[in-house]
């Protein structure tokens, strides 16, 4: 890829401009020295991104259309997912260095002739972050499907392995303005990547939202917390983690105890260790 920049207007939902080489607003240079223009609104830390009125994109669309949206193009009669060479579309999408040059590889198949599930797996094979954004864009407000969350957990999971943290919040936002409910998959991937960097009161924001939707954690997810909180001595933060997740009727496995038996011994809480030992025990036999 040569250039994507990228554009931000805080209205009501989410969609990218990657348009070739015209950054404007606030720039940052990345790694492959790709021009990137990020605005984030000083209200919020939860921006809502959306694509620039005057972008120079093939058949750019009128108005840019609501939330609820009256008119969605009736599905085409069968799909030609099975006529389409999904390896061949997907290196041709790679071969692309803006969004002129996807949407006209992707322009044939502007009526929906595929299916969400092939656009959605396209999609999971793109790895880069802007693109991604790009191909969402696309499929939600060119060809008009259903926005789907499936979709959104794959965009979202690349822009956070990019580390860019303002555009998840945006994009987290704009699934509940789509009427999306995210669910673990979605929260798990926040939390995990969130804790991995070290920005441990936001996973633990992610955490409190996944609790406060009614989206069930599993051991894994917790353990994880348990752990990363162990390795940055914060013991008490790890002690919290154990407490909801015995809350939420998950039973620890031996990983979580023996995880937090270390993290009672470095907080010099020796009683609970020992309780907590004796607890493990029972449970084992």
């Amino acid at each position: 890829m040569d250039s994507w920049s990228l554009t931000t207007r805080s209205i009501p939902y989410t969609t990218f401009n990657l348009h070739n080489f015209s950054p404007s607003n606030t720039h940052r240079k990345d790694p492959g020295n790709r021009s990137i223009s990020v605005g984030i609104s000083n209200s919020s830390t939860k921006d809502i991104w959306r694509k620039t009125p005057n972008s120079t994109t093939p058949n750019p669309p009128s108005p840019a259309p609501s939330f609820h949206q009256p008119y969605r193009r009736k599905p085409e009669l069968g799909y030609l997912d099975h006529s389409v060479d999904m390896d061949e579309l997907v290196q041709s999408i790679n071969q692309t260095t803006n969004e002129h040059e996807l949407f006209a590889v992707l322009s044939p198949y502007k009526s929906r002739q595929l299916s969400i599930r092939f656009m959605v797996t396209v999609l999971s094979r793109e790895t880069d972050w802007q693109r991604s954004l790009a191909l969402l864009d696309w499929i939600n407000e060119h060809a008009l499907y259903t926005p789907s969350v499936y979709a959104y957990n794959v965009v979202l999971r690349n822009v956070l392995r990019a580390k860019q943290w303002e555009i998840a919040h945006g994009l987290f936002d704009e699934m509940r303005q789509r009427g999306l409910s995210p669910d673990r998959y979605t929260y798990s991937t926040l939390i995990t990547q969130f804790g991995k960097e070290g920005k441990f009161d936001d996973a633990l924001s992610w955490l409190q939202k996944m609790e406060q939707d009614h989206v069930s954690g599993d051991l894994v997810l917790y353990s994880n917390l348990i752990e990363l909180s162990r390795k940055l001595c914060d013991y008490s933060k790890a002690i919290s983690i154990f407490s909801r997740l015995k809350q939420s009727g998950i039973s620890p496995d031996l990983v979580a105890y023996n995880s937090m038996i270390n993290v009672f011994g470095k907080a010099k809480l020796f009683r609970e260790a020992r309780l907590l030992l004796q607890e493990m025990r029972s449970a084992r036999s």
